[in-house]
């Protein structure tokens, strides 16, 4: 099951990669227009293309982290998997 998570979650994500919104539309296989309406609003892509640049972070080294009780969603780097 993919979360919905926060365009800004998903940006800072790319952001802590390292990456530039081309590099993650490469990985990802998607234009680098979907990366960016991902970025505004991550509800305003379809959820194929929401699936498979959630899934190029992850690839690279992302772990999402649910929200608990008094903290809210987060992601770290697992530098390890990184290809």
């Amino acid at each position: 099951m993919v979360v919905i998570h926060d365009a800004k979650l998903l940006k800072a994500a790319r952001v802590a990669l390292g990456l530039k919104q081309d590099d993650l539309a490469t990985l990802a296989g998607v234009s680098k227009d979907t990366v960016q309406k991902l970025e505004a609003d991550a509800s305003s892509v379809r959820r194929p293309l929401y699936v498979k640049v959630v899934a190029a972070l992850e690839l690279q080294g992302i772990e999402w982290l649910p929200a608990t009780g008094d903290r809210g969603e987060g992601f770290r780097l697992v530098p390890h998997v990184r290809v």
